[in-house]
């Protein structure tokens, strides 16, 4: 068995890198999609452990059409109207939700 210094090392961290891209938040101009988190200012995405520091919130008036189709602490795409966030370059906001689901797209070729 050949023994390569530091590969034993490398693997984890492969692996931990291909879990932090599944956890990722996906924005643009149609919605958003990632982990659903809730704390005391509402519905967003991003902003957990092991994702990027851009979010993707929730208007409060739309937060009961997302849970009914989105538990939080796990995967939801959620496609509505969006727009910048007042406070922060690094924000959108769904400000009217036109679907949500807990299913990721699958991407046929």
């Amino acid at each position: 068995m050949l023994k390569i210094p530091g590969v034993l090392y490398a693997i984890p961290l492969v692996l931990m890198a291909c879990a932090d891209t599944q956890a990722q938040t996906a924005f643009d101009r149609h919605g958003c999609a990632g982990i659903l988190h809730q704390d005391a200012d509402g519905l967003r995405f991003g902003g957990g452990r092991g994702e990027d520091e851009s979010i993707c919130i929730i208007d409060a008036s739309q937060a009961d059409k997302v849970l009914q189709a989105c538990a939080v602490g796990k995967y939801c795409r959620v496609v509505g109207s969006t727009g910048d966030c007042e406070d922060s370059g690094e924000c959108v906001e769904i400000k009217s939700v036109t679907t949500a689901s807990h299913r990721k797209v699958s991407r046929r070729r």
